[in-house]
């Protein structure tokens, strides 16, 4: 987890959002609003960490047990796929799902996320 420090008020903030142009990255003080350049990137904080840890080791679970195989290889391949689809399957039920991610957009603009969002493309 990165924290900053602005360059104009001097308020000190976790990095939650960076924002991309042709000219770099930047990001915006949540106290003063003022942009300024930065080099690090989003990533989640330990505790975030965590909860994503949790909801893999919980489908991992679930899918020895639907196939019966207790030494079932652990490839993120199937466990993010089903990690995604169950998150998004959820939220379309009407349930608030915390499953934190760091998102980019087209732009590279990246910011976290804490609770799922309903895929566009679903």
């Amino acid at each position: 987890m990165n924290i900053i420090k602005c360059l104009n008020c001097g308020h000190e903030f976790f990095l939650e959002k960076i924002y991309g142009n042709n000219e770099g990255s930047f990001t915006i003080c949540p106290e003063c609003g003022s942009s300024f350049e930065t080099d690090k990137e989003v990533e989640l904080s330990d505790r975030q960490s965590k909860r994503v840890d949790e909801v893999y080791n919980a489908v991992y679970e679930m899918c020895k047990t639907l196939t019966e195989n207790e030494n079932l290889e652990w490839d993120m391949y199937f466990i993010g796929e089903i990690a995604d689809f169950a998150a998004n399957t959820l939220v379309l039920a009407g349930n608030k799902v915390r499953y934190p991610a760091v998102v980019t957009e087209e732009d590279g603009s990246q910011y976290i996320v804490e609770y799922h969002e309903e895929e566009q493309n679903s």
